[in-house]
């Protein structure tokens, strides 16, 4: 039997039908790039389009090649492909010729074409799917891939252009508040951005300063928005999709919206864009009721008025967690003394702060409660019953007119002033009187008179039902605390809102930048001092040869980013310091490969001349004898080097900066018994 004869007829036969699949595969990606949609390369007869769907396509698989390597014809193909086809043949799989080597180099400049028109949104989505489950890639990892992909296809073609596909719905951004607090704990200011988006949810971002920020999703919900769009077009180019994860929002915010300073909100270069309330804060803002014993308002807003009690703290620093707290004091008279009064008894807490904050960033209001005396109000039972006026106070207990007692500590318990009154918060414009009552004060017994007029003041607060809560707002300036005084039948007591700390601030800022100048001068006077001690010491290792005598090492966590997704690693570097005033460097960096397909680990060496002092941490106590390097080419890959560093006591290090590996570099820093 002919065998040679009819292996080739079932070759050529095969051949035909791969021919042929090619073709239905070449056709159905030439439709597909002619109904590109958005882009300008869409046509039957684009000379451009034509050579670049010939680029990037595998000739061997018809596909978008994942990892692009040539043979030694120069042809490109995927990589996987073309292994297998190496398997069995000594040819290009192209044109039939004999290869002079069956081996593959990465097209590193092709992939990162694939990669960036990919990325880019250039392509139909049908091939970039095609493409992105080729990568291997989880189902997660594809749709954030295609999510960022859909994104890019409308910055690039714009969204009159490019129509979003069907299941990829939309979400805008409907408005954003923002708020400072206080982590005792860290001793640092904490920024909190909360976003409301238009599919009803909100998410915050968390940034605590000088680290990464982190977000976290808060669940349906609404804000008062400190700033929010002046229309949707003005947001055209912050792309968010109801898929997006909480982290691929945060990164799209960050980078389109929001601002990198920690003491703004929003970028400049988006400032035209948005509506921004007067309300807002740039920095930390903290209330404190100024309390006082026998305070009878204070007594009624923790018992009958406030959401809950307000946290009483021993001093200024203990309640900036919260916020919003009271502190206890000397304060009867706070409302009604003279500035220079005021300002001896606000300075001492003040300045203790600012000493263990270490700046003044922040702004402290302090509410100054109007001193309405226990003595001479009458009081009565939870049931109405009078129980006679209070004459005297007996520490813990209040003397009644009829000779019993009234046991401070049973007030809302047994027994209330009888007298019906109505608490009036006042202050400055923009001091925060809505925010602090409308956080502390049950909503419904808040009556705000920005709502109303002087003329329907009257009418519109018996229609609230007498609320005991009263805002004062300043849009007219005659409608003030006094008016509504002359239209109220019953009592109305002050609580007024100021910022204690602003008129101390300026002060305080001169006094601490005072300080860190004398730190700064002691430190300096402490490192010249150390850098002669160093220098003498270096002086006497000279005489007996060379030694190391500082040694750090630094773990740097980073990424790498190969085709299968993100990876956690770290950077090592290794510093010597000589005592002839060189400095060598170790380094063992982590990343990707040249083709992207995995990670790697490349090391090298360095060594330099260095002035500075040695710093106290990374002197040994105990100098090693430095005996020198050598140096040999690495046996497996010609440009690479395997650096040995000798010391006395057989201590070494190894720096292989490649592994003998050029593809798969697998470099490395050895320390054997070393320091």
């Amino acid at each position: 039997m002919d065998y040679k004869h009819k292996y080739l007829k079932y070759k050529n036969k095969y051949l035909k039908l791969i021919q042929k699949s090619n073709n239905i595969k070449r056709a159905k990606l030439t439709k597909i790039f002619n109904q590109q949609e958005g882009g300008a390369l869409a046509g039957e007869n684009n000379p451009f389009l034509e050579r670049f769907r010939q680029l990037i396509i595998c000739p061997i698989s018809q596909t978008v090649m994942v990892d692009p390597v040539m043979t030694s014809d120069g042809q490109t193909y995927d990589r996987e492909n073309i292994e297998r086809w190496l398997v069995d043949h000594t040819t290009s799989p192209i044109t039939g010729a004999e290869l002079d080597y069956y081996g593959a180099e990465p097209n590193i400049a092709l992939k990162n074409v694939i990669e960036y028109i990919i990325n880019q949104g250039l392509l139909d989505l049908q091939v970039i799917q095609e493409y992105l489950e080729n990568l291997g890639l989880n189902q997660e990892q594809q749709n954030q891939r295609i999510l960022d992909i859909i994104r890019k296809k409308v910055e690039n073609s714009g969204q009159n252009i490019f129509q979003i596909p069907e299941g990829y719905p939309q979400i805008f951004v409907n408005g954003i508040s923002l708020k400072y607090t206080y982590v005792v704990a860290s001793n640092k200011y904490k920024k909190e951005i909360t976003i409301e988006l238009s599919n009803g949810n909100l998410i915050r971002i968390n940034k605590l300063e000088g680290n990464e920020s982190t977000v976290e999703n808060l669940g349906p919900g609404s804000i008062v928005p400190h700033v929010r769009p002046q229309s949707l077009e003005h947001f055209q180019d912050i792309i968010i999709f109801d898929q997006d994860n909480l982290n691929s929002i945060k990164k799209i915010l960050e980078r389109n919206l929001l601002a990198e300073d920690f003491y703004k909100l929003i970028k400049d270069s988006k400032i035209a864009s948005v509506i921004i309330s007067p309300r807002i804060k740039y920095n930390p803002v903290f209330y404190t009721f100024m309390n006082y014993d026998n305070c009878m308002i204070m007594n009624e807003i923790n018992n009958r008025l406030a959401i809950r009690p307000i946290l009483e703290t021993p001093d200024l620093y203990q309640g900036l967690e919260e916020q919003i707290f009271s502190i206890k004091g000397i304060y009867q008279d706070l409302l009604t003394a003279p500035l220079d009064r005021e300002s001896e008894l606000a300075r001492p807490s003040i300045m203790e702060l600012n000493q263990r904050i270490g700046n003044t960033r922040y702004s402290l209001c302090g509410v100054e409660i109007e001193n309405i005396p226990y003595i001479g109000k009458e009081i009565v039972s939870l049931n109405g019953e009078s129980w006679t006026k209070i004459v005297a106070d007996e520490g813990s207990a209040w003397r009644l007119e009829n000779g019993r007692i009234a046991k401070k500590r049973t007030q809302y318990e047994k027994w209330v002033i009888k007298e019906k009154y109505v608490i009036a918060f006042t202050g400055a414009n923009g001091i925060g009187k809505s925010y602090l009552t409308h956080a502390c004060i049950k909503p419904d017994l808040i009556f705000e008179t920005d709502n109303c007029t002087k003329d329907t003041f009257l009418a519109t607060y018996t229609e609230s039902g007498n609320r005991p809560v009263i805002v004062v707002g300043l849009r007219d300036p005659t409608f003030n605390l006094d008016y509504i005084k002359t239209q109220l039948l019953i009592p109305a007591y002050e609580c007024k809102i100021v910022n204690i700390s602003e008129r101390f601030n300026e002060e305080e800022d001169q006094r601490l930048e005072r300080i860190r100048l004398e730190e700064e001068r002691l430190q300096q006077e402490a490192l010249i001092r150390e850098q002669q001690a160093q220098e003498r010491r270096v002086r006497e290792l000279r005489q007996q040869g060379v030694f190391v005598v500082g040694f750090n090492r630094e773990q740097i966590p980073t990424v790498a980013n190969p085709d299968g997704g993100p990876v956690e690693g770290f950077n090592y570097i290794y510093r010597l310091y000589l005592s002839d005033n060189n400095l060598i460097t170790l380094r063992q960096d982590f990343g990707e490969c040249g083709s992207g397909w995995t990670t790697a680990t490349w090391a090298s060496m360095e060594i330099r001349r260095y002035n500075q002092a040695i710093n106290q941490i990374d002197r040994l106590a105990q100098p090693i004898r430095y005996l020198g390097v050598n140096t040999r080419n690495d046996e497996y890959y010609d440009n690479s080097e395997i650096h040995e560093l000798n010391f006395d006591g057989n201590k070494s290090i190894i720096v292989d900066e490649i592994g003998g590996d050029g593809y798969y570099p697998s470099g490395s820093v050895m320390l054997n018994n070393f320091p």
